[in-house]
């Protein structure tokens, strides 16, 4: 299967996931959705109140080593596992998801295409901006 990356990129609250949501709906089963957000690092060594003054709207905040393995077994082919964040705990849930291969990856992020080594996969990118 041949497997395209969308970048849906954005600031904070521009509309990223709407518009990904939007379109994998529209796609149907030819797509599968990720989410950067997802793929914050874990904090849960850190007491809440610590959670909370993290900025994380900072590359810092992303496990990038998890989600390029996950991008990797996508375009390999492969049914991965995806962490899920629990925005209320400021951490993640211990639930995880599953992407399996489609032939779109809608993901929507505000770091998507910091690293080069993300941007590799990427075959289009979109950015959101909204006043």
């Amino acid at each position: 299967m041949n497997t395209r990356f969308v970048a849906i990129i954005g600031g904070s609250g521009s509309g990223k996931t709407w518009l990904a949501d939007r379109l994998a709906a529209r796609l149907g089963a030819k797509a599968a959705r990720l989410s950067l957000d997802d793929f914050y690092r874990d904090r849960a060594h850190l007491t809440l109140a610590q959670r909370k003054r993290i900025n994380f709207d900072h590359p810092r905040a992303i496990d990038w080593p998890l989600f390029l393995e996950v991008l990797e077994g996508v375009s390999k082919g492969l049914k991965v596992t995806v962490p899920k964040y629990d925005f209320t705990q400021s951490t993640r849930s211990g639930k995880q998801g599953v992407c399996r291969p489609k032939p779109w990856i809608l993901i929507d992020g505000l770091w998507l295409l910091h690293h080069r080594e993300c941007r590799r996969f990427m075959d289009l990118s979109i950015f959101v901006e909204c006043p």
